[in-house]
C-alpha cells in the first residue's frame, strides 16, 4: 500500500483492509498514548503498515519519547501536532530516561539513566493529507487537535529486543514507573466497535471529497 497516493484512493484501501483483518476477531492493542493500533505489516506491530486511531476517551501520556525505528506517517482523519525535543543530561532536571521494555504484548517500564531537561525545539501541526516523518531517534511527542484523529504508519528499521525511551516527568513521589499488557487492559469489542465507527466517518469523508 502507497500512503502517499490521494486520500480518495489510499482511504477506501485502508477502510477495506482494516474491517477485514476485523472480521478474523483480530486483538486490537490500545497504546498508552492513546490510540488503538491495527497491524498490517507482516510481523504483529513491529514492522511494515500500522493504522492508529486516537480516540479522546483512551488514557494518554505525552511525555517527550523515542523509538529503535523510523516511520513516515499520513493523516487520514484529524489533526495531530508533532513537538520536537532537546535532551541534556542534568543532574537538577526535571525528567527521569526510562526504556520501555517489551516482551510479547506485556510492557513494563524501567529506569536506564540519570535525571534529564527537556526543551522544545519544534512544534507544527498535521492534518487529513499532511505526511510526516520521524527518523530514528528522534525525541518527540504528540497532541492530538481533534478527535478522531487517523494515521497510517510506515514503520522500518524496528529492532524487536530494544524497546523506546522514554524520558518521564520526575513527580514529588518520583518517576512513575508503569507496567500494562496491549491486550488486557480494555474489552477487545468495544475496541472493535469504536474503530468501525470511526471507518465510517472516515468513508463518509472520503466520499464527499
Amino acid at each position: 500500500m502507497d500512503i502517499s497516493q490521494p486520500l480518495s484512493v489510499l482511504i477506501p484501501e485502508v477502510c477495506a483492509r482494516t474491517e477485514k483483518l476485523l472480521a478474523q476477531d483480530l486483538k486490537i492493542a490500545q497504546y498508552r498514548f492513546g490510540f488503538y493500533r491495527v497491524p498490517f505489516g507482516p510481523k504483529n506491530n513491529e514492522d511494515g503498515l500500522v493504522l492508529q486511531i486516537w480516540l479522546s476517551d483512551l488514557p494518554s501520556e505525552h511525555f517527550p519519547h523515542e523509538h529503535r525505528y523510523q516511520l513516515r506517517a499520513r493523516v487520514l482523519k484529524g489533526a495531530i501536532t508533532k513537538h520536537l525535543w532537546e535532551v541534556k543530561s542534568d543532574a537538577q532536571g526535571s525528567h527521569q530516561t526510562v526504556r520501555e521494555i517489551c516482551h510479547d504484548s506485556s510492557r513494563r517500564d524501567s529506569e536506564v539513566g540519570g535525571r534529564v531537561s527537556v526543551r522544545c525545539t519544534e512544534t507544527k501541526m498535521y492534518e487529513a493529507g499532511d505526511m510526516y516523518e520521524i527518523p530514528f531517534g528522534q525525541i518527540h511527542s504528540s497532541t492530538i487537535n481533534s478527535f478522531p484523529t487517523v494515521t497510517i504508519v510506515d514503520k522500518t528499521g524496528s529492532q524487536v529486543d530494544d524497546g523506546p525511551i522514554h524520558y518521564a516527568p520526575i513527580e514529588s513521589n518520583g518517576v512513575q514507573l508503569k507496567e500494562y499488557d496491549l491486550f488486557g487492559n480494555h474489552d477487545n469489542e468495544r475496541a472493535r466497535q469504536a474503530i468501525l465507527s470511526v471507518l465510517k466517518e472516515l468513508s463518509l469523508a472520503a466520499n464527499c471529497k
